[in-house]
């Protein structure tokens, strides 16, 4: 799978308490330089659709699909702040497992 053991560990511990979203395509689902903060800042993990990580000028950096996370760094207190922005593919709708900070 997309996921190693310890991250499927983690996983199968805050999942239950994700909430299930939906972003429209082209939308920003989270964006670089904003302010992270362990228990505040959520991550997400990828259920459907493709997300693109951005860099600070909108350069493409990767493309993301399901099974795959991203925010975590900022959600566990790992980052100060937000490195890159992650936009909803323009080709479809997104599915994610939204962790909220206060869940982590």
């Amino acid at each position: 799978g997309a996921f190693g053991p310890p991250m499927k560990d983690i996983l199968n511990i805050l999942c239950p308490r994700a909430n299930i979203v939906l972003f429209p395509p082209g939308s920003l689902i989270m964006e670089s330089g904003k302010k992270c903060e362990f228990g505040v800042a959520d991550f997400y993990v990828l259920l459907g659709g493709s997300v693109q990580a951005e860099g600070t000028i909108g350069t493409h950096l990767a493309s993301l699909r399901r099974g795959h996370t991203f925010g975590e760094m900022g959600a566990f207190g790992l980052t100060a702040e937000r490195t890159a922005s992650a936009r909803a593919s323009p080709l479809g709708l997104v599915a994610c497992a939204v962790i909220r900070g206060p869940a982590i």
